[in-house]
């Protein structure tokens, strides 16, 4: 994946049930759009302007590390809950972490929802289709 349109560290990656995939990037709190030729297609989730990473606060987006995507093309994604703490540098925060979901409405992106909050280190994301093959990218868990 190249290194523009702010995904500046990939960590994530799950294939789009229409074919392409998307790409979470931690650090910049994006998921991308990709066709199946790696080409550019959309951005899907970016932190509002001028958002940062502080000592109490984590990007509005979350920090995206593993995906997932269902049958219905929902996009789960665990936020691992990235704070700049003055003590204890950089990374996860104590209970800072979410699972979130971006549902599509005539084929828009919505705002991400929270499923589950207050979680230490979720780093990975398995979803799992009765009679298929689970679907999921990065990290090295479920959450």
């Amino acid at each position: 994946v190249p290194g523009e349109h702010d995904v500046l560290s990939p960590a994530g990656i799950a294939a789009r049930p229409s074919g392409g995939f998307y790409v979470s990037s931690v650090i910049t709190g994006v998921i991308n759009e990709y066709d199946a030729d790696w080409g550019f297609v959309r951005t899907i989730l970016a932190p509002g302007p001028g958002e940062g990473i502080g000592a109490d606060t984590t990007l509005s987006t979350g920090t995206p590390l593993g995906i997932g995507v269902d049958p219905a093309g929902t996009i789960w994604y665990a936020d691992i809950g990235i704070v700049n703490d003055p003590e204890d540098g950089f990374g996860p925060g104590d209970g800072t972490g979410t699972v979130r979901r971006i549902t599509f409405v005539d084929g828009e992106p919505q705002p991400p929802e929270t499923v589950a909050a207050g979680l230490d280190f979720p780093d990975g994301i398995g979803v799992y289709v009765p009679g298929g093959a689970a679907s999921g990218g990065g990290g090295s868990s479920a959450a």
